[in-house]
C-alpha cells in the first residue's frame, strides 16, 4: 500500500506578498501615467476644435467676393461688400502693407460673440491680410497674384496671444483679385 501525503500544495505567505507587491508597483505606474494621458487628450481636443474653427474662417475668407464680382455689381448699380459673408472680414484694401483686422471672439461652435469677457467666448481670432505687391514687370499676359491671409487663433479668449493656453495659425492664399 502506498502512503498518501497529507500535505496540500499552496503558495507560501512570502510568495503571496511578493506577487501583491509586484502587482501594486505595476498599478501605481499605470495610475501615475493617467494624468499625463488625460492632459494630452484634453490638449488634443482643444487643438481639434481650434482647427475646425480655423477651417471655417478660411472657408469664409475664400467666399469673399472677388474684385471682378464687386466691379460687376458696381456697374449694375448694386453695392457688394468686400467683406467675408460670415465674419465680415474686409479682405480688400488699397494698402500694400499688411493690414491687421481688429481681433474678434468666437464660441466653441465658431459663432461670433461680442467680447472676450462673454461667458461663451472661447477663442480669440487675429487675421492679417497681405495684399499683393504691384509688379512693374512687362509681362504678357498679366501675372495674377493672390491676397494672403494669416489666421491666428488662441484660447482662452481673454488671454493675450503671447499668454494663451494654446494657439493655432494658418496661412492661406485667397483668389479674390
Amino acid at each position: 500500500m502506498k502512503m498518501r501525503s497529507s500535505r496540500a500544495s499552496a503558495f507560501s505567505l512570502i510568495e503571496v506578498t511578493m506577487a501583491i507587491g509586484i502587482a501594486s508597483f505595476g498599478l501605481l505606474t499605470v495610475f501615475g501615467l493617467l494624468p499625463a494621458g488625460l492632459n494630452t487628450t484634453q490638449a488634443s481636443i482643444q487643438q481639434t476644435g481650434a482647427g475646425n474653427v480655423v477651417a471655417g474662417i478660411v472657408a469664409d475668407l475664400q467666399e469673399a467676393p472677388t474684385a471682378g464680382q464687386i466691379a460687376s455689381a458696381s456697374a449694375a448699380g448694386k453695392t457688394l461688400s468686400a467683406s467675408s459673408p460670415r465674419y465680415g472680414i474686409n479682405v480688400s484694401s488699397a494698402s500694400s502693407s499688411p493690414v491687421k483686422i481688429t481681433p474678434f471672439y468666437l464660441d466653441e461652435g465658431g459663432t461670433k460673440v461680442t467680447s472676450a469677457s462673454s461667458a461663451t467666448a472661447r477663442y480669440q481670432v487675429n487675421v492679417t491680410i497681405m495684399n499683393p505687391q504691384s509688379t512693374t514687370l512687362p509681362v504678357s499676359p498679366p501675372v495674377r497674384t493672390a491676397t494672403m491671409a494669416l489666421v491666428q487663433i488662441s484660447w482662452p479668449a481673454a488671454a493675450t496671444p503671447a499668454n494663451a493656453q494654446g494657439s493655432l495659425s494658418s496661412f492661406v492664399a485667397l483668389d479674390i483679385n
